[in-house]
């Protein structure tokens, strides 16, 4: 996404060339949750940023802001006494999280990740060093191989100034960049430090070349980086430039051009990648976001998965339902997610903004309707009210669904509810017995219909991250509605 954290450092040393031939070498991967899909990759040198890790005793916790939700007023928690758990049950589900990305999870050891989350996200070589030399399993790091940020004026050719990361590798050559008609590279205006932002040109050998130097730069760092996420590379090409200076770049022109040219592109790095996936807003109501279009991209054998930012809810629209205005449908997000893993790739659910704990309760409810645990990752990132992101729900850990959606999700809908059952769930390795997850995405309230199984606790989120001691609980009493856009983890 434009929004979320571009890599703002600007690159101060120019690369004389790019390498265009890889030294291949096996990646780690596998089918295991957390276990990423495995590719080829090469690296060359260049320098970052490789200041170690501290973790101060103590940090200032900020005060959480909660948004109002509609949702069933429940009792205060009050957590039940547990058998023990089945060793054979993971002690959490496959997750994604910041691990130095827009500075967010900065002052939690390396060996706490490692142990908690499957996925980070890094913003230096810092944090992604430090988390798999504690053994964690998959560090990424950030990259746009789409958009420039720090360009500033003129934008017609000989333009040649911008200095953001790859960006500034190909400034001075004119066929790197996207035109509009009038000559001018397109750009859109970001902020007063970052300038303006410019398109590369996916189909430009020059701009692949510089991805590739970028990206074994960073190799250079960081010996085991297992792949990069690749921003705003999978949205439609109809819509990537809805707020440049023009929707249409004379280079490329409709979608077939773009996923050839980018599918070049986020092959010639070398190594694996994960890349956002955009909505299709033609696609209504009754469509998948933008996964269709992208599945060329997920057949590429580096490319182990697709990261859906602002899954589930965002700050501009709120919770994703099915009568969310614009694209953002809860039934988009999710028949989004089990397209991708249907092609056996990672799908990751990036949840947005809102943090307050009817939110995230309805969050991770629908992501419980599609998990499955190999290629489903659950991935929040916005700090909670101790001002940390390692989410607790990612401990409870739905097992033996009763029933599943394979390409649509509305086959689990019920009395105008969505219903997925599961004989086994567990919270860290013990055992809570049966589980349901049970959405409302309408716009009134409905009952919730006759389940399968007996239900009498539900499960009660904290407002604090799992490092800052947040547990959730299974606390007493099942509802018998929900009201409008809210959803309910009710517990055996």
């Amino acid at each position: 996404m434009r929004d979320q954290r571009k890599d703002h450092s600007p690159v101060t040393t120019m690369l004389l060339g790019f390498v265009i031939s890889f030294l291949l070498a096996s990646c780690s991967g596998g089918g295991s949750p957390g276990a990423l899909p495995s590719s080829s990759s090469g690296s060359i040198g260049t320098n970052r940023i490789t200041s170690p890790v501290t973790a101060p005793s103590s940090m200032p916790r900020p005060t959480a802001s909660a948004t109002a939700v509609a949702h069933f007023p429940a009792p205060t928690p009050t957590p039940t006494p547990v058998p023990a758990g089945s060793a054979s049950a993971p002690d959490h589900v496959q997750s994604y999280a910041y691990y130095g990305a827009s500075n967010v999870n900065i002052g939690i050891p390396a060996s706490y990740m490692a142990a908690h989350t499957d996925i980070v996200e890094g913003g230096d070589a810092t944090y992604l060093n430090a988390f798999k030399a504690a053994g964690g399993k998959t560090a990424i790091e950030y990259t746009d191989p789409s958009f420039v940020p720090y360009c500033p004026a003129p934008f017609t050719e000989p333009a040649g100034a911008c200095t953001g990361p790859i960006g500034s590798l190909v400034a001075n050559i004119p066929g790197a960049w996207l035109h509009d008609s009038t000559g001018a590279r397109l750009n859109h205006y970001d902020s007063p430090v970052y300038l303006y932002q410019e398109a590369l040109n996916p189909g430009s050998p020059a701009a692949d070349g510089a991805f590739a130097s970028y990206v074994n730069g960073l190799r250079a760092s960081m010996p085991q980086l297992d792949g990069v996420f690749a921003d705003d590379s999978g949205s439609p090409f109809e819509g990537l430039w809805w707020d440049f200076s023009s929707p249409n770049p004379v280079e490329i022109t409709n979608d077939a051009q773009w996923i050839a040219a980018e599918s070049a592109m986020l092959q010639a790095a070398g190594i694996k990648v994960i890349y956002n996936g955009g909505n299709n807003p033609d696609l209504g109501p009754s469509g998948p976001a933008y996964y269709s279009t992208g599945a060329p991209f997920l057949s590429l054998s580096n490319v182990i998965g697709q990261n859906r930012e602002g899954c589930l809810d965002d700050s501009t629209e709120g919770l994703h339902t099915d009568h969310t205005p614009n694209d953002d449908y809860l039934s988009n997000d999710l028949n989004g997610l089990l397209e991708v893993q249907s092609l056996d790739k990672v799908a990751v659910c990036m949840t947005g903004s809102l943090v307050d704990v009817a939110s995230r309760t309805y969050a991770y409810a629908a992501f419980m309707l599609i998990y499955a645990p190999s290629y489903s990752a659950f991935g929040g990132v916005t700090p909670l009210s101790d001002g940390e992101a390692v989410y607790p729900e990612t401990q409870l850990v739905p097992q033996q669904p009763l029933t599943s959606a394979t390409t649509d999700v509305s086959v689990l809908l019920h009395g105008g509810v969505y219903v997925r059952e599961f004989a086994a769930c567990s919270i860290a390795k013990v055992s809570i017995g049966a589980c349901a997850a049970i959405v409302n995405s309408s716009s009134s309230s409905a009952a919730i219909p006759s389940l399968t199984q007996q239900y009498t606790r539900h499960i009660v989120l904290p407002a604090n991250s799992l490092y800052g001691g947040g547990v959730a609980t299974a606390a007493s009493g099942a509802p018998t509605s929900l009201a409008a856009a809210s959803a309910v983890i009710l517990v055996q």
